[in-house]
């Protein structure tokens, strides 16, 4: 199986009005790896997105990600496997701005 993560995009839209980009009191949202050589580590491109935990240890493990209120657009994820391939999945935050506050 290639190596990817599930989704490999997510859109995040924040309701209008809102003053952070955090979406709800949870702010979670999950992934799931495929394929490669087990651990993986991930990381951030930004603060504002958190992954828990920053490491996975087999292929078909979950790991989510906690927005923390700091907007971005796009925020990027890398997700690196035991034998150094790289998948990337990118994150976008935009408002809603058709809802009025």
């Amino acid at each position: 199986m290639e190596f990817g993560v599930v989704p490999d995009s997510r859109d995040i839209t924040v309701p209008a009005g809102s003053t952070t980009c955090a979406v709800d009191s949870s702010g979670t949202f999950r992934f799931e790896v495929v394929g490669g050589a087990g651990p993986y580590k991930i990381k951030s491109s930004n603060a504002g997105m958190i992954p828990v935990p920053a490491q996975v240890e087999k292929q078909g493990d979950q790991f989510t990600i906690t927005l923390t209120g700091n907007c971005f657009d796009p925020a990027v994820l890398t997700v690196t496997d035991a034998l150094n391939n790289v998948v990337t999945v990118e994150v976008t935050s935009t408002r809603d701005e058709s809802a009025t506050p």
